[in-house]
């Protein structure tokens, strides 16, 4: 008697794993296609804010957002209705300009979400000023968690090849063994498309007995860095502020 439940249930279990997958492929189709439209090179589908919304999740999003190509500027003055000017920063007297090299690594959904920062001058492409691997992890719906960490002593790759083939660049790097470099704080989820990052302060690297706290704020197409320098290391007593940010000009897909 229990038999003809059990099939009813069994089928009816069934057909809704089907639809359920249905579901879930059909989802995955429209997801993809949209995600299509962030990483198109042809359309620059990158500066489109709205395009960044196919992408599930907030540090999917956040990774998105902090991945790609960027110049560097620097706030030169303020308009007359106060907002800030940017300029090409401009170093070697004026022969380079700084460019910022953000990869994206491997598969998100084995490792997590990491980023390669590799910042150059423009005449040294292989000399980096900076370099660092970035990884994201949630805290919670609106917040996630940055830490840096070294490259490996043995890891160097020319850059024309790193744009070229950096989706398997990084397949031999065990990011287990990696060495903490910094904590790079917590990024908080303000709007939809727009989180900020606040650093605690710290001891000044370039003047001794001075201090700086770093602040970030991460658009899709643009990440605005703030550093204010104070003199004592509870923040009380700020003696300025450099204010530069990074332009996007192109979108590295996962």
């Amino acid at each position: 008697m229990q038999q003809p439940f059990k099939i009813i249930l069994y089928s009816g279990l069934l057909v809704a794993f089907i639809i359920s997958c249905s579901s879930s492929k059909e989802s995955s189709k429209e997801t993809s296609k949209s995600t299509a439209l962030l990483y198109s090179k042809k359309k620059k589908g990158f500066e489109n804010p709205e395009n960044y919304l196919a992408i599930d999740g907030n540090i999917g999003r956040l990774h998105a957002m902090l991945t790609g190509q960027f110049v560097q500027k620097i706030r030169r003055a303020i308009d007359q209705h106060d907002n800030d000017i940017y300029e090409t920063w401009l170093v070697n007297d004026d022969k380079d300009s700084v460019m910022l090299y953000s990869f994206p690594l491997g598969n998100e959904a084995k490792i997590g979400h990491w980023i390669y920062h590799y910042q150059i001058m423009t005449t040294l492409p292989n000399e980096p000023v900076y370099e660092s691997f970035e990884h994201l992890e949630i805290i919670d719906r609106d917040s996630i968690k940055s830490t840096y960490y070294k490259p490996p002593s043995d890891f160097n790759i020319p850059l024309k090849d790193l744009v070229k083939n950096y989706q398997r660049s990084f397949d031999e790097i065990d990011l287990n063994k990696l060495t903490i470099d910094e904590d790079g704080g917590t990024y908080v989820r303000q709007e939809r498309l727009f989180f900020n990052n606040i650093a605690g302060i710290i001891a000044d690297e370039v003047e001794k007995g001075a201090y700086k706290r770093d602040i970030y704020g991460v658009y899709p197409t643009e990440v605005f860095y703030k550093t204010i320098f104070f003199k004592d290391k509870e923040g009380k007593t700020p003696t300025g502020e450099v204010r530069t940010k990074f332009l996007k000009l192109e979108i590295y897909e996962p």
